[in-house]
């Protein structure tokens, strides 16, 4: 790969030379002037981002978005450790059993806080800054992080990896209908990383000059679009229809730099040709022209890449972020294909509603297990994943479309069929609204609901998960769980709020001695109208933990005199499986009762016969 400037023999003898020996006299004699004047002559840049004044509206201030968007915590920090402290104190005065004592101390595990892409995202969803605001925003907190307003950065632990391809399709859509200011703005995200306007030829003449750059004052090479400062490897065979181009910039790097960038490139190559046909076999088609893939290099290391169509070509271009590697460069790589796929589907995946972006990153990051198994690459999201159970399923609001994909990943194994994926995909870019599409999909969605709450819980007494090596041991947290440590007789009533799709587990622990508690006793009121909302119940009694299905009761007593039915535990597992209405569930536990009194006893009839034979009955009875 030619990676040197090229400059014609003219100019080297006669304006190289005596530029050279002139600069060289400055440096020595007159070093701040001449370092002044000649970098302000070099740093040559054009379409560079305006700054934009942060949104004044308080909410957008906040460091968790608040709402049914986003994940908060129901307690202040005070009433947390007050809670904490309690939950403690029972632990030490109850001793309870290993599993019961493990789901005391799970439930109250913080939710992670929100990431960047969230907090600007969020702020969109809830109305505090404009469209157009929040595409702007997304773009510097991946290009120039160091610009984003500071109520929208975040901590690096907060962050799991994101793209960007809905903004990034936002201004392809809008482009046209772009002001000449406008574009003047976004130009340097519309265009491609080998245009001298993009965003990475400005970022990279700003940070990759050398010496003869600076006493020369020329046109910094990276702003120049020369076909001889990329590396392309092609992905083609007798069997694709289209060709894959996967570009690795050179930033005037070492050989062994290169080397290791077409390493990289390589890795892309080889994911792809894996992917590409399985992606083909399920989806039942292939895109028919070739897609750029550049490997580039992100400000942000939690912008793993992004997917944009390219009307003016009817193509896709893929960036992905050059400093991933291994496991994580191909499993990024597999989820922008993805995109690539849905993008050639249907017009329906290029001008994208927040409910289709929802699902076309949930089947996208799915896609990264379907591809790569064992590779996990997507278990990074079940953290903040396990801490919006609670929340609406369907939201685009920051990283939750990528958690989500869990619900695909439960129902392909549910169904045993990964055709679920393509079905959904097919029914929407047939006219299908997306949770519609979703709840008609199969006739037994609402049953699938229910057992995708059960293994939601994923820790003892219910663990169904099935993943390779092994599924990770996170489990619900934040306000997706409630965890009530019941000591003493009270009667307490709770309204569970339900969101669409939502999750909500009550976790009622009780003490051990029965002179405290003796009775339990849980009372309903009807729920279920439409099908979609379930009521379950996981129960510890003695050692032994039982399922039971309370959708249709109005009360159910446990007498912990009785050994059969001293409960430790229940926990009750609300569901919405509607995704388009809330819905909420009301419920009554009393525990000031003591239990009926139980009269036993038996009857015997003794009859003799004739001949001397004796017929004995003996009836046992209790009440």
């Amino acid at each position: 790969m030619d990676i040197m400037m090229k400059h014609d023999d003219h100019l080297r003898k006669h304006v190289l030379i005596p530029l050279l020996i002139f600069s060289v006299i400055c440096l020595l004699f007159l070093p701040a002037g001449c370092s002044k004047d000649s970098g302000t002559s070099g740093n040559s840049q054009t379409g560079t981002i305006p700054q934009t004044s942060a949104p004044t509206n308080s909410a957008s201030q906040s460091s968790t978005p608040s709402g049914p968007t986003a994940s908060t915590s129901g307690t202040t920090p005070g009433q947390a450790t007050s809670q904490e402290a309690i939950i403690q104190q029972f632990i030490a005065d109850e001793n309870p059993d290993e599993d019961v004592k493990n789901i005391l101390l799970s439930g109250l595990k913080e939710p992670a806080p929100a990431g960047t892409i969230e907090k600007i995202r969020g702020a969109f969803s809830q109305g505090t800054i404009t469209e157009e605001e929040s595409v702007l925003l997304v773009m510097q907190a991946a290009y120039e992080p160091e610009k984003l307003p500071e109520q929208y950065t975040s901590d690096d632990a907060a962050e799991t990896g994101w793209d960007i391809t809905a903004e990034a399709q936002w201004i392809q859509n809008n482009w046209e209908q772009f002001s000449a200011e406008q574009q003047e703005t976004f130009r340097p995200y519309h265009v491609s990383p080998d245009d001298p306007n993009s965003i990475f030829q400005q970022l990279n003449a700003s940070g990759n000059r050398t010496f003869l750059d600076w006493i020369l004052p020329v046109e910094p090479v990276f702003a120049n679009t020369d076909p001889n400062r990329w590396g392309t490897e092609l992905v083609s065979t007798a069997n694709y229809k289209g060709i894959v181009r996967v570009h690795y910039y050179d930033p005037r790097a070492s050989d062994a730099v290169n080397d290791q960038m077409q390493a990289k490139a390589m890795l892309v190559v080889e994911a792809i040709m894996k992917a590409w046909p399985m992606f083909k076999d399920l989806l039942k088609f292939e895109p028919n022209i070739y897609t750029d893939v550049f490997l580039v290099k992100f400000a942000n290391p939690k912008l793993y890449g992004l997917t944009k169509w390219l009307s003016q070509h009817n193509r896709v271009e893929i960036q992905i972020n050059k400093n991933l590697s291994g496991k994580l460069l191909q499993g990024t790589t597999v989820h922008e294909l993805f995109h690539c796929f849905q993008f050639h589907m249907s017009p329906v995946y290029r001008d994208a509603t927040t409910d289709i972006s929802w699902l076309m990153d949930v089947t996208a990051t799915w896609s990264e297990h379907f591809v790569y198994p064992d590779y996990n690459t997507e278990h990074e999201y079940l953290e903040k994943y396990f801490g919006k159970l609670h929340q609406e399923m369907v939201q685009y609001n920051g990283t939750t479309e990528y958690e989500r994909y869990m619900f695909p990943f439960f129902m392909t194994q549910y169904l045993g069929d990964a055709g679920f994926v393509y079905r959904i995909l097919r029914d929407v870019k047939d006219g299908a609204d997306v949770r519609m599409g979703i709840m008609e999909s199969f006739s037994t969605y609402h049953d699938a609901f229910a057992q995708y709450a059960l293994h939601n819980w994923n820790q003892e007494p219910w663990m169904a998960y099935q993943d390779v090596p092994a599924f990770p041991p996170d489990v619900p947290n934040g306000d997706a769980v409630s965890i009530l440590a019941e000591t003493k007789g009270e009667a307490k009533e709770y309204t569970i709020p339900l969101q669409k799709g939502g999750i909500k587990y009550q976790c009622h622990a009780f003490t051990q001695d029965i002179g405290k508690i003796q009775k339990v006793k849980f009372s309903f009121r009807s729920i279920n109208s439409d099908n979609q909302m379930r009521r379950q119940a996981l129960i510890k009694i003695g050692d032994v933990w039982h399922l039971e299905q309370w959708d249709n009761l109005t009360e159910r007593e446990f007498c912990r005199k009785n050994a059969d039915e001293n409960v430790k535990m229940v926990i009750l597992v609300f569901s919405n499986a509607n995704l388009t209405t809330t819905d909420s569930s009301y419920y009554k536990l009393d525990t000031t009762m003591a239990c009926e009194v139980r009269v036993g006893g038996y009857t015997r009839i003794t009859q003799t016969f004739d001949g001397g034979s004796v017929l004995s009955l003996k009836a046992n009875y209790e009440s």
